[in-house]
């Protein structure tokens, strides 16, 4: 590689997630800090999702008011 970047910079998602598998076969102590931290992620993810779906609806209604 020739720039300074890390290489898991220029990874795809998908390269990535090879990455992440390939780790977690060769240490399965991992899998439990990175299983948390996936719930964590999908939490704030679900929470978001719930902010925009709630926020449409109440943005129609704040403009009529």
């Amino acid at each position: 590689m020739s720039d300074k970047r890390p290489a898991l910079d220029a990874l795809s998602a998908a390269e990535k997630a090879t990455v992440l598998d390939e780790l977690l076969a060769a240490r399965p102590d991992l899998r439990e800090p990175a299983d948390a931290y996936a719930v964590q992620l999908m939490t704030d993810a679900d929470r978001s999702a719930v902010a925009d779906d709630v926020g449409g609806p109440c943005s129609a209604w704040i403009s009529r008011s």
